[in-house]
């Protein structure tokens, strides 16, 4: 029966992979809906921007325009500040990869190890069944001889 001597750190090593992985996904999905924060953020703008302009004919009070100016102002910093907060939610994303990449790595290393052990294992088996037979050969052919 076979039995990897490394099995606890091969073990580890899938659990290790698997919480990296979890982390990167919960990273990747926040990284999401950042994007459909500044995606909202860009569209009000937008809308705002086109209501200015659809407004543009009519007869509005100066102060009217001005906030609305003002507002758009405001969606364009909001704009730069959520862009910022992607980008560094991005560059978290990119070190959970790397750090699951690494822990595949790893795993995998332990996988191709473990295999290596079954094969010398099992060329083993199969040296020692040729032994065996060789030896109940030489047996029986030492009886009829004998």
């Amino acid at each position: 029966m076979f039995v990897f001597k490394l099995q606890a750190v091969l073990d580890t090593k899938k659990i290790i992979e698997e919480q990296k992985l979890t982390d990167f996904s919960e990273k990747k999905n926040q990284l999401n809906e950042e994007k459909k924060v500044l995606n909202t953020i860009q569209q009000e703008r937008i809308l705002l921007v086109d209501q200015l302009r659809d407004s543009q004919h009519l007869i509005r009070h100066m102060r009217d325009i001005e906030l609305q100016i003002t507002y758009i102002d405001v969606c364009k910093e909001k704009e730069k500040k959520q862009k910022k907060v992607i980008d560094g939610v991005t560059k978290e994303v990119e070190e959970r990869r790397i750090a699951l990449m690494e822990a595949m790595k790893e795993r995998k290393v332990m996988e191709n190890l473990k295999d290596r052990d079954m094969e010398e294992f099992k060329d083993s088996e199969v040296m020692q069944e040729r032994i065996a037979t060789d030896e109940t050969a030489i047996l029986r052919f030492r009886r009829t001889e004998g």
